[in-house]
């Protein structure tokens, strides 16, 4: 069964997750098979009419993000390590870096300088750096999650990576 993709009506992100209903009106919808959702990255909710119940945006139940698949070129540089390689995949809490520098002492716990290209920025000759530390390293796979530390940058990496999912997703 096709599973399809579902937007934010508000801004457009891929990021929308399945919610609980919140209040009576949201569990009578249920009853017609409108069910509740909610966009990651403006953080509204709004009703999408689904048979059977099951949420259709793929989301993996381990995880607290929707992971949207992604072919993004990046660079990244630490005091330990350099390269380039292709992100496969990105959440608003993380991705997923594939690289041939795997070897070259990439372990978990390392916080790591990740540029994205100038596109993901949407603006001209401005790549965006952004900060991951290394979560975990399978073969030649590294799982990464996004450093935020206030408002304002968590704001503005939430506009990057919505951004960067419609611009290069697969």
């Amino acid at each position: 069964m096709e599973t399809t993709k579902i937007l934010c009506p508000f801004c457009e992100s891929p990021f929308v997750i399945q919610v609980p209903p919140a209040s009576l009106l949201d569990t009578l919808a249920t009853l017609i098979s409108l069910h509740s959702f909610q966009c990651e990255a403006c953080k509204k909710r709004f009703r999408i009419k689904q048979h059977g119940g099951q949420s259709s945006s793929g989301q993996d139940p381990r995880r607290k993000s929707l992971r949207v698949p992604v072919q993004i070129p990046v660079t990244f540089e630490s005091n330990e390590v350099s390269g380039e390689g292709m992100l496969t995949d990105m959440s608003l809490h993380g991705c997923t870096l594939e690289t041939k520098e795997t070897k070259q002492n990439i372990q978990s716990g390392l916080v790591i300088k990740l540029n994205l290209p100038a596109s993901a920025a949407g603006k001209p000759n401005s790549p965006v750096q952004q900060l991951v530390t290394v979560m975990g390293v399978n073969g030649n796979r590294v799982g990464l999650k996004f450093l935020a530390y206030s408002f304002q940058e968590r704001d503005a990496l939430t506009q990057t990576v919505t951004r960067s999912a419609r611009i290069f997703a697969r």
